[in-house]
This record gives structure tokens, sequence and C-alpha cells, in this order.
């Protein structure tokens, strides 16, 4: 296996030389999601649901991440109140 690990930081060190750090886009939050009529469902207060989005309903996966604790969703929303 250590000659996949090798090739697997060459890889890296090539990609940081070519392209640099490129943020990902999963981490920046999109606009705003508009969602005409929202469905409850049943399952919203489940136990096996994280206390912190237990209950809660949401538009899109980045307003959930912020919830569990996500700081830069978390900076971006609260840099933009009103958005929920």
């Amino acid at each position: 296996m250590r000659h996949k690990q090798e090739i697997l930081e060459e890889l890296a060190d090539y990609n940081m030389r070519k392209f640099g750090k490129i943020e990902p886009m999963f981490c920046t939050p999109p606009k705003p999601v508009k969602v005409k009529k929202r469905y409850r469902h049943p399952e919203v207060k489940s136990d096996s649901l994280p206390a912190e989005i237990r209950g809660k309903q949401y538009k899109s996966y980045w307003q959930i991440c912020a919830d569990l604790g996500c700081p830069r969703y978390r900076s971006w929303l609260e840099s933009r109140s009103g958005l929920r």
C-alpha cells in the first residue's frame, strides 16, 4: 500500500503546483433556495436526528451544516441575517 500513498502524494503535490489551493465548491453557501410548497416529513422529529436539527425544516443542505456547527456556514449566515 506504500506505493499508493506515494502516488497520491505525488498527485497532490502536482495539483498544488499547477492549480494552487482551490476552495471546494461545497464550502461556499449558494444563493437562498426558494421553495413554493414545503412538505413536512413524518420523521422530522425523529430521535435518530441530531438535537440541533430535530424538528426543523430546511430548504438546503448548507443550512443543515450551519446548524450542525460548521463555522464557515454559520458565519456566512450570520453575515446575511434574514435568509431563513
